[in-house]
């Protein structure tokens, strides 16, 4: 599992997971990792070492050092589209584009930055 926690069953039929990943300073960011490469069912992506896709969360685990962040799996998906959906429905709970308390940011910086 690399560094990702997990404390349930792991499904054999799993195609991605939804994760949340926090840092030392309790900032936190929410997404998803597909297990395998987008073009093939068969050769999997880079999920056990992944450590999340924002610039800003990137900058503090070099910062920082990774072994200062947890990993947590949330939930397993069997679908794409599942996987799409759970990561909205996770993201939308915790108000993560919102938040300044997370690293998910896009929306919150375009609603500002179309205000200037």
């Amino acid at each position: 599992m690399g560094h990702w926690q997990y404390s349930g069953l792991i499904p054999s039929d799993w195609v991605g997971f939804i994760y949340l990943i926090e840092s030392p300073t309790g900032k936190k960011y929410v997404g998803r990792k597909n297990r395998y490469i987008k073009r093939s069912k068969k050769k999997e992506s880079n999920w056990r070492t992944y450590t999340g896709s924002s610039k800003d969360l990137k900058a503090d685990i070099k910062h920082f050092g990774k072994d200062q962040f947890t990993f947590k799996i949330l939930t397993f998906c069997g679908t794409l589209g599942a996987l799409a959906i759970e990561e909205t429905k996770e993201i939308l709970k915790r108000n993560a584009l919102f938040s300044k308390q997370y690293y998910n940011k896009y929306i919150y910086l375009k609603l500002i930055n179309s205000r200037k």
